[in-house]
């Protein structure tokens, strides 16, 4: 039987920098805040894979920036001001992540593992 193998283009987006240890649990609940459909988590190599199917309007949600108040409540063990400090810069960081989405809508993040 013969195997099929294929290149693959990646385009990796602008970073953040954040200091929230549960940033897929931040992402996951930003998501959920926004009804952006389903999220599923990975790994991938040395990062964990957010897949949101509804990236259009997580981006939105981050643009609004109505959810924060809910996120800090829901992430207790996390420092305010790191909650506070990382939605801030998403939100400045949205409109250049909207070239990020894939073709289906769906927004993939990778979040360093290390």
């Amino acid at each position: 039987m013969a195997l099929n193998f294929r290149p693959v283009q990646e385009k990796w987006g602008e970073a953040s920098s954040c200091f929230v240890d549960n940033m897929a649990g931040l992402l996951q609940l930003i998501a959920d805040f926004g009804g952006c459909g389903r999220v599923e988590q990975t790994t991938y190599g040395d990062n964990i894979t957010v897949w949101i199917e509804a990236g259009t309007r997580f981006l939105d949600t981050i643009e609004a920036y109505r959810f924060r108040s809910i996120v800090v409540r829901e992430l207790r063990g996390e420092g305010v001001s790191a909650v506070r400090s990382v939605c801030s810069s998403m939100r400045s960081l949205a409109a250049r992540w909207r070239s990020s989405l894939n073709d289906d809508g769906s927004l993939t993040f990778y979040i360093d593992a290390f």
